[in-house]
C-alpha cells in the first residue's frame, strides 16, 4: 500500500491562518516565471544545466563511451510549442540541435501563434502546423506518418522544459530497450481513487506508474494510435477538461503494452515546476480535473490492475 506523505508547507500556511491570496499567488507565479525566463535566455544554456546539475552528470562520460545498441540509429525531437516563449524557443532548438543522435526538430505550431522559425546552420527542423488549439492536437501525426524503424523514436519535450545532452542519450538508449513502453523524466504515482503524487511522494514509495509527456521518449505508431476512432471517448474527456492528455497517453500505452512506464533521472530544468502551479495548473481545480480524469480512464480501459501497476525507481532499465 502507497503512503501518503504528510501535509506540506501550503497545509501548515492554512493551518496558521496565514494562507497568501490569490492575486498575491498569482503575481508570485508570474514574477518567477519572468525572472525564470530571463535568466535561461540570458545565460548560456550548458552553464546554466551545469549549475542545475550540481556541477555536472558523471554519468556522461559513461555514456558517451559506450558502445552502441544494436540498431541503435536517431531520434526526432518534437517540442510542443503550445504556450510560447518566443525568448527561449531559439536556444531550446539550437541546445537540442546539438545533442549527439537528434535527426530533426519538429516544433508544433498551432494556429493562432505567430512566432519566427529560429534559422539555425546544419540543423533540420520542421513546423508541424496544427489547426486547432486542442491539447489532443500534439498527438498528431508527425510529418512523414507515425511508422518507422523501432529503433527510430520521438522524444516529446514541452517548450519549457530543457534537459541535458547526456540526460537525452541515456534517456534514448533506456527506450530502444524498452521501445514498447513510455520513457521518461517525470514520474508519478497515480492510484484507484484518483488521486496522482508527485516528486516527493513518488520518492516517498520509491514507485510510480505514470510518466508524463513534457519530456518523454515513445514509439511513433502510438500516434496514430492516440486518434483511432476506439479512443474518441479519450480525446473527448481531454476537450472537456481542457487537461489530461498526458494520462491518456499513458494509460493508452500502458494498455497496449502491459507494462508500466521507465522513468530515467536526468538533469532537466523545468520553469514551468520552478514556477510551481502555473497555465493550467492554476487554480484549485487543476487536482480535481486530474482525478476526474484518472477515474474516467480507469472506467474506460476496465483494467486497474494493469493500468495502475507501479514500476519501481532504479528498477526501470535505464
Amino acid at each position: 500500500m502507497y503512503r501518503r506523505q504528510p501535509g506540506g508547507l501550503l497545509q501548515t500556511l492554512r493551518s496558521l491562518g496565514r494562507r497568501p491570496s490569490r492575486r498575491r499567488r498569482g503575481a508570485a507565479v508570474a514574477l518567477t516565471l519572468i525572472a525564470a525566463a530571463f535568466v535561461v535566455w540570458a545565460l548560456p544554456v550548458d552553464y546554466f544545466l551545469f549549475r542545475a546539475c550540481g556541477g555536472g552528470e558523471p554519468q556522461c562520460a559513461a555514456v558517451a563511451g559506450a558502445a552502441p545498441l544494436a540498431g541503435a540509429g536517431t531520434f526526432r525531437v518534437v517540442i510542443n510549442c503550445f504556450k510560447t516563449r518566443p525568448l527561449l524557443l531559439a536556444k531550446l532548438v539550437r541546445h537540442y540541435c546539438a545533442c549527439p543522435s537528434v535527426a530533426s526538430l519538429h516544433l508544433l505550431k498551432y494556429d493562432d501563434e505567430r512566432w519566427e522559425l529560429p534559422r539555425i546552420e546544419g540543423c533540420r527542423t520542421v513546423v508541424e502546423r496544427r489547426s486547432s488549439t486542442s491539447l489532443n492536437a500534439r498527438f498528431e501525426q508527425l510529418a512523414g506518418g507515425g511508422g518507422g524503424s523501432p529503433a527510430v523514436g520521438v522524444f516529446n519535450v514541452d517548450d519549457d522544459v530543457l534537459l541535458s545532452c547526456c540526460a537525452l542519450q541515456r534517456g534514448h538508449r533506456a527506450w530502444q530497450r524498452n521501445a514498447e513502453q513510455l520513457v521518461g523524466y517525470v514520474p508519478r504515482l497515480a492510484d484507484a481513487s484518483g488521486w496522482v503524487g508527485r516528486g516527493k511522494y513518488v520518492r516517498w514509495n520509491s514507485a510510480y506508474n505514470i510518466v508524463l509527456t513534457k519530456a518523454t521518449f515513445m514509439h511513433p505508431r502510438y500516434f496514430e494510435l492516440y486518434s483511432a476512432p476506439a479512443y474518441a471517448p479519450i480525446r473527448r474527456m481531454v476537450e472537456r477538461e481542457r487537461n489530461c492528455e498526458d494520462f491518456a497517453m499513458q494509460f493508452l500505452v500502458t494498455n497496449a503494452s502491459s507494462r508500466p512506464p521507465v522513468f530515467v533521472p536526468g538533469c532537466r530544468l523545468d520553469l514551468g515546476e520552478a514556477a510551481g502551479r502555473v497555465a493550467i495548473s492554476a487554480g484549485n481545480s487543476h487536482a480535481e480535473k486530474r482525478r476526474r480524469c484518472v477515474l474516467t480512464l480507469l472506467r474506460f480501459f476496465n483494467r486497474s490492475s494493469t493500468i495502475l501497476r507501479a514500476n519501481y525507481i532504479g528498477a526501470g532499465g535505464s
